[in-house]
């Protein structure tokens, strides 16, 4: 009994009840942490999603107009940028300003390559591949996992590896990142971009 006086005594104190409120503190505020960790997570990876949506459509418009597959798949690689890591060519040492203005100055040097080897040179990425080489490894790079020419309506389907950042995600996978796809269908208008006119057309002369 005098042990029971003495607990109860002891959590009348203040320092006692202060220290408890301490300590379910932390524990609410960590469970909130985790919340917004789990929400930012999520919503990186409907963003990289829609990425290849967006890069998906921009190959599929490149694909029906007549280009082929090398300016099909590098029109893809620029319009998921922003899934693709940290600028390793030129050496990002420019800051964000920078970093912004040589990817201005690039890009259209880098559509405009006429080989993988000299494209590389122009412009690269972590997760895209150098010739044979990838820094962010191959499966973390944006994979053309389909286009058939074709078909009509025409469908291009990319995918790629997002590398998990959080720990609370990767509690839910075994593995280190998460597959995500993006797919996109078009009208097929290759045919109708490469045929020549017919010379009894209305067309007005040049």
């Amino acid at each position: 009994m005098h042990c029971a006086h003495q607990i109860e005594a002891a959590r009348a104190k203040p320092g006692f009840r202060s220290g408890q409120a301490a300590i379910e503190s932390i524990i609410v505020v960590g469970l909130i942490l985790l919340i917004f960790i789990g929400i930012f997570e999520l919503a990186r990876l409907f963003a990289a999603e829609e990425i290849l949506n967006y890069a998906a459509g921009r190959g599929a418009r490149a694909a029906t107009v007549g280009f082929n597959d090398f300016m099909v798949e590098k029109t893809i690689r620029v319009a998921a940028i922003p899934n693709a890591g940290a600028m390793t060519v030129p050496p990002d040492n420019t800051g964000l300003a920078g970093y912004w203005a040589v990817e201005q100055e690039r890009i259209p040097a880098y559509l405009g390559s006429r080989t993988w080897a000299e494209a590389d040179d122009i412009l690269n990425y972590e997760r895209w591949p150098f010739s044979g080489y990838s820094f962010g490894g191959y499966r973390f790079r944006v994979q053309v996992e389909s286009l058939d020419r074709n078909a009509s309506p025409l469908s291009v389907r990319v995918r790629q590896d997002i590398p998990v950042n959080s720990v609370l995600f990767s509690a839910f996978y075994s593995g280190d990142s998460v597959p995500l796809s993006g797919e996109c269908r078009i009208e097929n208008h290759c045919m109708l971009y490469l045929t020549d006119m017919p010379e009894y057309t209305n067309a007005p002369a040049p």
